[in-house]
């Protein structure tokens, strides 16, 4: 097995945690990009989400007050609807608030990158301070490939045997 280890995003490389012939294992951490602008996103999306949370929770003590008099006739049918729609809307927009906050959280997850299965580094391509992008993309400075790693436990020879000496190779013969 032989993966050339890219990042899901573009961004800038600011440490990169392996050399050549290092052996890693897997789940390990080799590189990380620049996150300053995700964590961001990501703490505007979690103040987001605590604001609809409070909001939610202020429409729904209004809402089930507003049920209670409903029932007792205290109310009229329009004014109730009128709270319902605010309690759905705030539901709603605390909903979307919370996949804001897994997405910003999964962006960044995105920043670290790790090793997929153990392996020695046989080529270390991106240095610190590159961009580096899933794709090709910003011009001919954008890298690719962080590094390439080889499981060397995978390795297979396909060696060429002749006519002449087939009769002498077994299963299980050491090579």
């Amino acid at each position: 097995r032989e993966a050339t280890l890219s990042a899901k995003i573009i961004g800038k490389l600011v440490e990169a945690n392996l050399e050549e012939g290092e052996r890693i294992t897997k789940g390990q951490i080799v590189a990380r990009l620049d996150d300053s602008n995700i964590l961001a996103a990501l703490r505007e999306a979690q103040a987001e989400a605590y604001q609809a949370k409070v909001a939610l929770e202020n429409a729904e003590l209004i809402y089930k007050r507003y049920v209670s008099l409903r029932q007792q006739g205290a109310i009229s049918m329009d004014a109730f609807q009128v709270q319902k729609s605010a309690y759905d809307t705030a539901r709603t927009t605390f909903g979307v608030a919370q996949a804001a906050v897994v997405m910003a959280e999964a962006n960044e997850n995105d920043t670290t990158i790790r090793a997929p299965f153990a392996g020695v580094v046989t080529d270390k391509t991106a240095q610190v301070g590159e961009i580096v992008a899933p794709a090709a993309a910003g011009g001919s400075f954008t890298r690719t490939g962080i590094a390439t790693i080889v499981d060397m436990d995978s390795l297979e020879v396909d060696v060429d045997v002749s006519e002449n000496y087939i009769d002498r190779v077994h299963p299980g013969q050491k090579a």
